[in-house]
């Protein structure tokens, strides 16, 4: 849902968010020395039809010689 992307995309630090209807989750970069936690994402959506389920860290992403968080967030009120 662009909803969802937009909201992530819009929180401070994030390169880029993939979401995957399928399987409702999203898939969150982080730009180098940024990080995320569940709770920011929590209060990002509080007040609208989606939360967070779960929440866990992925690793990093190399980028040339830059390393990026990557977290997955699977979204509940995705349908």
């Amino acid at each position: 849902m662009k909803s969802v992307k937009k909201t992530v995309s819009g929180l401070d630090g994030v390169e880029q968010a993939e979401v995957d209807f399928d399987t409702r989750t999203v898939t969150i970069t982080m730009k180098e020395g940024k990080t995320l936690s569940k709770e920011v994402l929590d209060k990002a959506f509080e007040g609208t039809q989606f939360s967070v389920s779960k929440f866990e860290a992925e690793g990093e992403k190399k980028e040339g010689s830059a390393a990026a968080s990557v977290h997955k967030a699977v979204m509940a009120g995705m349908t």
